[in-house]
């Protein structure tokens, strides 16, 4: 597309997918399911995304397990049930969620993304993937946008990721 092309003309390395721009790509879309949650923690197909991803590698059966032992609730609130009944990885899950929020109360979109790659270990792990260094140049690609986002005058976790849904209502 037009940004694949603007960005080889600038000598910026962008890998996209074939359904869509590079906030289609995996590596992307994860990071953005991860801000998603960390908004808004009841949205349940972000929250499952996040959840599955490498960040916090629960197993489709795990996640599967969750919701059969609370059947009657939202995930999120299955997950804290299952951490309040010793689930160590939904405790876990949950700690580093809330530090996320506090963060994302008190730090700039651009900022709080780069604790988050820092802090998650995930821009470090999609390098050693394949196509590593595409993938790289996507996140950084969306750190710039949050970069731009803030010298713009515009605040905020909420407002970047009503950013990010109007250049793509799919992402």
């Amino acid at each position: 597309g037009i940004l694949a092309r603007e960005c080889a003309k600038k000598g910026i390395p962008v890998w996209m997918t074939a359904e869509g721009g590079f906030l289609s790509a995996v590596e992307v879309a994860t990071v953005l399911a991860l801000l998603r949650v960390i908004d808004n923690p009841l949205r349940e197909v972000h929250l499952l995304a996040l959840l599955h991803s490498p960040i916090f590698a629960f197993s489709p059966d795990r996640l599967a397990n969750i919701r059969a032992d609370h059947p009657n609730t939202d995930f999120y609130r299955a997950v804290r049930a299952a951490a309040a009944g010793g689930d160590a990885q939904c405790a876990d899950f949950l700690e580093k969620l809330g530090g996320f929020r506090r963060l994302a109360v008190t730090l700039p979109a651009d900022a709080l993304l780069r604790r988050l790659y820092d802090e998650t270990g995930y821009f470090t792990l999609v390098q050693a993937m394949e196509n590593g260094a595409q993938r790289r140049a996507n996140l950084l690609l969306l750190l710039e946008y949050a970069r731009g986002f803030e010298s713009a005058g515009f605040k905020g976790l909420p407002g970047f990721l009503r950013f990010i849904d109007r250049l793509d209502p799919e992402a």
